[in-house]
């Protein structure tokens, strides 16, 4: 997808749902990332998502809980993209070095816990201190040419960092796509009342789908 010059759309998955995860590798991501360190499951229902995802067109991916090397090697398969988080500020200060080691194609970047590292807050985005550190990051991946991939919680700041040259962007995990379409059915221009038979992952289908949608309208994907 990098080198088709367009944004990879990527679904990130943090409960331990595998019809809810292979919902979303229909709905049209890239790829949909399995969280083990914030998810709310264990290494053995991981394991079973990422098989749920291997079974839609999307790329499985997994955020490992730890950098333990026995917990990656379970994860890791004959075609591996290795991305290291920027999360803290040790990271942010070394990332020119972290992305000098050869084995790594890349890195991804947690704005949220890298706000609260540097004193701004996990809903930083846009203050200056947050978009300089992002593109910071951005320029020293693409210097080495190597890919780059971050978290976006709000469809502003998905524009702002595709248009900075992100090669994929997570637009919110599977918890935010359902509030977000739970609102919009409940809230939203046309109110939506819940039909009987209507189920909490026809939402989800309906905010990933929406989600997708934007994607492609705003960034051409």
């Amino acid at each position: 997808m990098a080198r088709e010059g367009r944004v990879a759309m990527n679904a990130w998955v943090s409960m331990g749902s595998s019809y809810l995860t292979e919902i979303l590798g229909h709905t049209g991501f890239d790829a949909v990332t399995i969280e083990l360190q914030h998810g709310a499951y264990g290494f053995d229902t991981a394991v079973q998502l990422l098989h749920a995802v291997s079974s839609t067109p999307a790329i499985p991916l997994a955020r490992s809980a730890g950098a333990t090397l026995a917990e990656i090697n379970k994860l890791l398969d004959d075609h591996v993209l290795s991305l290291a988080m920027i999360e803290t500020m040790p990271a942010l200060d070394a990332v020119e070095r972290i992305l000098d080691v050869d084995e790594l194609d890349g890195i991804y970047v947690g704005p949220s816990d890298l706000g609260l590292a540097m004193g701004i807050g996990p809903d930083a985005w846009p203050a200056k201190e947050m978009v300089d550190a992002v593109a910071h990051v951005l320029a020293a991946a693409r210097r080495r040419g190597k890919y780059a991939g971050i978290f976006a919680s709000s469809v502003e700041m998905s524009q702002a960092v595709s248009a900075m040259g992100y090669h994929m962007v997570t637009p919110g995990n599977d918890a935010q796509l359902l509030r977000s379409a739970a609102a919009v059915r409940i809230d939203g221009p046309d109110v939506h009342i819940v039909s009987e038979g209507e189920r909490p992952i026809d939402l989800v289908r309906a905010g990933a789908a929406a989600i997708w949608a934007t994607g492609r309208a705003i960034y051409g994907f």
